[in-house]
Order: structure tokens, then C-alpha cells, then sequence
């Protein structure tokens, strides 16, 4: 199985969410801006996205 690469985290301060590189545990940028500030079902479809995004990446399947 392979290792996910981006995960959720929840701000302390309010009810919004990052996507995290599991890696670093840094939130991610994506072309310059923090993906940050999200409502959860916002940030778990980016997630969700971004992982298979990785994937098709590390097997060399993504198009360009």
C-alpha cells in the first residue's frame, strides 16, 4: 500500500482546515497560495484529489 501523502488538519482557532503534506507536516502551497481557510468537505475533496494526483505521479500515469 502506498503511503498517503496529504492529510487534514483543523485550525486551533476556528472551524477551518489546511491541507497538510503528511511528509513535513507544513501546510501545503499550491502556485503561491496557502490551501488554508477551508470548510472540511472544501479541504477532504482537495485532499482527496491531491493524493491521487500523487499517485498517478509516482507511478508516472499523470497526464500533463
Amino acid at each position: 500500500m502506498e503511503t498517503i501523502r496529504y492529510g487534514l488538519r483543523q485550525n486551533d482557532l476556528n472551524s477551518y482546515w489546511s491541507v497538510i503534506d503528511v511528509f513535513t507536516g507544513q501546510a501545503v502551497v499550491v502556485d503561491g497560495l496557502l490551501v488554508d481557510c477551508l470548510t472540511n468537505e472544501e479541504a477532504d475533496y482537495l485532499v482527496d484529489l491531491m493524493n491521487l494526483q500523487d499517485v498517478l505521479h509516482r507511478k508516472g500515469l499523470e497526464r500533463d
